[in-house]
């Protein structure tokens, strides 16, 4: 669906010409790198948590996800203030 959207967008901001056009090529490239660093975070958390889950290790599951959402907020912040600054 987010491709399907992003699609749409260049085709009717096309019609503005080629730079219009790049920028919202480029903005998108943005959005996917900041999805993707996000969604490393997500499938490794999840591989962890079930494998701690697995060891019926409670505790450890609790670690693993703190330590996850530390990460998480501050990637968020690192590629945020980048993007802001670009």
């Amino acid at each position: 669906m987010q491709v399907a959207f992003n699609l749409i967008d260049m085709i009717w901001i096309g019609r503005l010409g080629s730079s219009s056009t790049a920028a919202v090529g480029t903005a998108g490239f943005y959005i996917w790198f900041s999805a993707g660093i996000m969604f490393l975070c997500k499938i490794g958390a999840e591989v962890l948590v079930a494998q701690k889950i697995g060891k019926r290790d409670i505790d450890g599951a609790k670690s693993v996800v703190q330590n996850v959402i530390q990460m998480i907020v501050a990637l968020g912040l690192i590629v945020g203030i980048h993007l802001y600054i670009i």
